[in-house]
């Protein structure tokens, strides 16, 4: 494994989980050298086993940011990444990003303004689905028109929010490094999917309080053809689920196993006359990826209460 050593002394260290992310990572290590108002920071690759050439490509950046990579692959998932590249890591705020999305020129500054403001505190960027992704990919997961989304130099007021009441994205947020150690950073053993969910809340229990911050806009690659559509989805279905199980119901709202079959039931007689009208499976497949793992998990968690 190739490691590029980097000077130690950065207000912020950009952790970024990496995975056979050959044809992405180019853009959003260029997207990252292109900063405007940001701070000292360093660039972390925590490779979690690629067999393709995403740390070649990776390491062409070394004379553009402050770059190094290590090796995280002792355990597959992206959570023992970031726990890899946090370790690894030697600024006092750790920020978050995916290797397929693109962050926009004032994300990392916004990031170490609210984090400068608010101490100690959670926080998470905006998510922009436009910039990346085609009308047709866009409909297919029913962002067919998403909010609008200001990357503009006059940066949206930071609020604080009900960290119960979103979702933190697991590509587009930053947390103190200290904060991070005291909760032992995210859990390799939840799945794909709720992993980030799951440590917001985790955080919130602990007394963290989590803001939003609108400025900090990552621009968002989402899955292309109808099989990983509908992968990506039932995964993501399957975790909450059992985040859902394994928080107050009132927070979430635990899915029902009935309940959950309907659901099914309803995706596929809606869904399959839909797909062949309009020629496309891409909706059918999120619906039903949605649907199945919403299945899955509430299965899983009946049969863990059985169990007990």
């Amino acid at each position: 494994m190739t490691i590029i050593h980097a000077p130690a002394s950065f207000a912020v260290s950009v952790v970024i989980p990496t995975l056979n992310a050959s044809r992405t990572i180019a853009a959003q290590l260029d997207a990252l050298s292109r900063q405007v108002e940001a701070p000292d920071f360093e660039v972390v690759i925590a490779d979690n086993g690629s067999s393709d050439a995403t740390l070649s490509t990776a390491s062409a950046f070394e004379d553009r940011i402050s770059l190094r990579i290590v090796d995280a692959s002792g355990t597959k998932g992206a959570s023992y990444a970031r726990n890899v590249g946090a370790h690894n890591s030697t600024a006092p705020v750790l920020a978050f990003l995916d290797a397929d999305d693109v962050a926009a020129p004032g994300w990392l500054g916004a990031m170490h303004e609210a984090a400068t403001s608010y101490p100690g505190a959670l926080l998470f960027g905006q998510l922009d689905y436009k910039e990346l992704n085609s009308e047709g990919v866009l409909a297919a997961y029913r962002y067919s028109d998403p909010a609008p989304c200001s990357v503009s130099s006059s940066r949206p007021a930071v609020r604080d929010i009900d960290p119960f009441s979103v979702t933190l994205p697991g590509g587009n947020f930053a947390i103190p490094a200290d904060v991070w150690r005291s909760l032992d950073g995210m859990r390799v053993d939840f799945p794909y999917g709720a992993e980030d969910a799951e440590l917001g809340f985790r955080a919130a229990e602990n007394g963290f309080r989590t803001f939003a911050v609108p400025g900090a806009v990552v621009h968002c690659r989402l899955r292309g053809d109808a099989r990983s559509i509908f992968s990506q989805q039932r995964a993501w279905a399957r975790a909450r689920a059992r985040l859902a199980a394994s928080e107050p119901r009132e927070r979430l709202g635990s899915p029902g196993v009935k309940s959950s079959f309907a659901v099914v039931a309803k995706s596929v007689a809606t869904g399959i006359p839909r797909a062949i009208a309009t020629r496309s499976v891409g909706a059918l497949a999120n619906d039903m990826g949605i649907s199945v793992g919403r299945l899955e998990g509430a299965l899983a968690a009946k049969a863990q209460r059985y169990r007990r």
